[in-house]
């Protein structure tokens, strides 16, 4: 039973019987680094940044901004409808459109369209004529320097010196900001080339990235140390090197001994879009755990197996108070053995800076 006492003060740790859980976070400015979604060239507030740019020709998503220099032949290859040279002059018209873009240069962009043309964003905002695109497209260059687009063309129909092309615009404004969107483009053949009569964007999809998604969290980043308890835990978090996890480092002392060591993992799982966490303690105990946030407070549904065989069970409730610098845990629902112990609560600190250690990461609100 001490073991599970020791777990019950750890609390945070998670160790083999309690711990981690599910959640469903919505994205929060990261730091150093912008939103998870850029907004719509136009001036929209809501959504991802989107200019009157037709996509790329080749069947799978580029994996860098830019066209696969293997698209015209698979358009030829996917599309019986039009002849290979219209479809190499489609693909054309819709590189120079990228190149230029990803150089900022508006102006370039707007004389892929026809005069006439226009651009209609997916909240139905239309650029009419080529100085409104390149006037929305000069504002948005101007406020994300270093704006990246890569297409990917789907489907191209031509009838005569029409041609009707689908597909799929990545629009990437920073490491871990970026949005896909879906558009329709019709293009008119001219002497100069194919050129775009309109582009319009439907529905968006934003893609979330594992650090967006824990950012929630970032304010877990720095040492911290449990108050009111015989067992001392001292907890270490940082982002891993890539950032993309949160690292945490448990170490459980009794009577000035460590009894007890874990390593704790918390991810972004993307099939399901729950954030968990894996736990790994020094007997031989792991866990794991779904995470789910609940107004300020965390819950985590969390299940265990134990170094003899025993499974366990808890939910966790984490609750940082207003400046991050304290959070309450406490359990209930704990099965261990298939047997019922008993609920606990208790606080967690962030240890102060002291002389020779270097000062933790200021806390990150969500």
């Amino acid at each position: 039973m001490q073991r599970f006492m020791l777990c019950t003060a750890a609390g945070l740790l998670m160790l083999s019987v309690t711990f981690p859980c599910p959640a469903q976070p919505t994205t929060a400015p990261a730091k150093d680094k912008p939103a998870a979604s850029p907004p719509a060239p136009g001036g929209a507030s809501t959504g991802v940044a989107q200019p009157a740019v037709p996509r790329e020709t080749n069947a799978v998503p580029p994996s860098k901004p830019g066209l696969s220099p293997d698209a015209p032949d698979q358009l030829h290859q996917e599309t019986k409808t039009a002849s290979p040279e219209s479809l190499t002059g489609i693909y054309d018209s819709a590189k120079q459109v990228v190149e230029a873009f990803n150089a900022g240069k508006a102006k370039e962009v707007s004389e892929q369209f026809l005069p006439e043309g226009e651009w209609v964003d997916e909240l139905g905002t239309v650029y009419q004529g080529r100085s409104a695109i390149e006037g929305v497209l000069t504002k948005y260059f101007e406020k994300y320097p270093g704006a990246q687009i890569g297409l990917e063309i789907e489907s191209v129909q031509v009838i005569g010196p029409v041609a009707i092309e689908e597909g799929i615009r990545t629009m990437t404004v920073a490491e871990d900001s970026q949005a896909v969107i879906q558009y329709v483009a019709i293009l008119a053949k001219t002497d100069s080339g194919w050129k775009y009569a309109s582009v319009k964007d439907t529905a968006r999809e934003m893609l979330m990235t594992a650090h967006a998604a824990l950012e929630p969290l970032g304010w877990l980043v720095g040492e911290w140390v449990n108050e009111g308890t015989e067992a001392r835990v001292k907890i270490n978090y940082q982002w891993s090197e890539d950032e993309n996890f949160l690292l945490g480092d448990y170490v459980v002392e009794t009577n000035g001994e460590v009894v007890m060591k874990s390593t704790h993992r918390i991810g972004w799982d993307p099939l399901h879009g729950q954030i968990r966490s894996w736990l790994f303690d020094s007997d031989g105990g792991i866990g794991e755990g779904i995470w789910t946030p609940l107004g300020d407070s965390w819950h985590i549904h969390s299940s265990a197996i134990l170094p003899d065989g025993r499974t366990g069970s808890a939910i966790i409730t984490w609750s940082p108070h207003n400046d991050f610098n304290r959070f309450s845990m406490k359990g209930t629902d704990r099965l261990i053995g298939g047997e019922q112990d008993d609920d606990f609560e208790l606080d967690v600190v962030r240890r102060p800076p002291t002389a020779g250690r270097a000062e933790a990461a200021p806390p990150l609100k969500p």
